[in-house]
This record gives structure tokens, sequence and C-alpha cells, in this order.
């Protein structure tokens, strides 16, 4: 068993919606054709409809390893999720993930890993897969 403290994040090309509903659903490529009476006058340059937004994730990591450093291992981690490009927006986050880990040499050590990452907002969520290739030298 290992805990420590992660940090996660992911970049995605995305498209947002107009307003109202899912604050990352797909825009609408309808657009209203008479003018809006209760809407906000639009900003200089035009409303932003696409934007690489960066989803953060901090918090604790904990690992079960049933055969020790080496072999297969699953972990989960939870805690203060944000997006960075998009308007200020801070919620809650977390990811699972399953594994194999070994080290060939006690310095060193290389890993293989896949999960979920999860995030909610006050104005949507956001679901991501992840597969990595770990490297970790130890000084």
């Amino acid at each position: 068993m290992s805990v420590g403290l992660e940090f996660m994040a992911f970049e995605k090309y995305m498209r947002r919606t107009d307003g109202g509903g899912d604050l990352f659903a797909p825009a609408s490529s309808l657009e209203p054709q008479a003018g809006c009476q209760t809407c906000e006058p639009a900003k200089p340059g035009g409303k932003l409809m696409a934007i690489s937004a960066s989803f953060v994730t901090v918090g604790p990591r904990v690992e079960f390893t049933p055969f020790g450093e080496d072999g297969l291992y699953v972990g989960a981690m939870g805690g203060a999720a944000m997006v960075q490009g998009l308007d200020g927006s801070a919620g809650l986050g977390g990811a699972v993930r399953a594994g194999f880990r070994l080290r060939p040499v006690p310095a060193v050590t290389l890993g293989l890993e896949g999960g979920l990452q999860a995030q909610t907002f006050k104005g949507g969520s956001v679901v991501a897969p992840f597969a990595s290739l770990i490297l970790r030298p130890y000084f």
C-alpha cells in the first residue's frame, strides 16, 4: 500500500455551448436570426466558441500493490478540480487506475498504466479515459 500526492491534467480542444445547459456540451450549429433581448453585449472580437482547455485534478493518491514493488497494482485519487482556459471553474475530481510496474534496477521504475479520470463542476462534468507509459528515475 502506498499514499502520495498527485497532480493530474489533460488538455482537450472543445467547442463550448452558447449558454444554458451543460458547460461542456458541443455548440449547436444553429444560431437565432433575431436579436436576443436578454443577452449581454458581445465581447470585442466576437463570441468565443472553440478553445483548448486544461482539466486539472490535485489530491491524495492511494495504490494497492498485492505483489510488492513489482507487478500489478490498482489505485485511486480524488481531490480538487479546476479548468484552465475557460471562465474560472472549480469542482471535484477523481481517477481510478490499474497498471503494471517493474524495477529493472533499484534506481528506475518502468510502468504501463490505464484508467479513467472524471471531474464535476457547477456547470457540467467531464470524463476522460487515459493510458500512460511511466519512467521514474530515483536520485
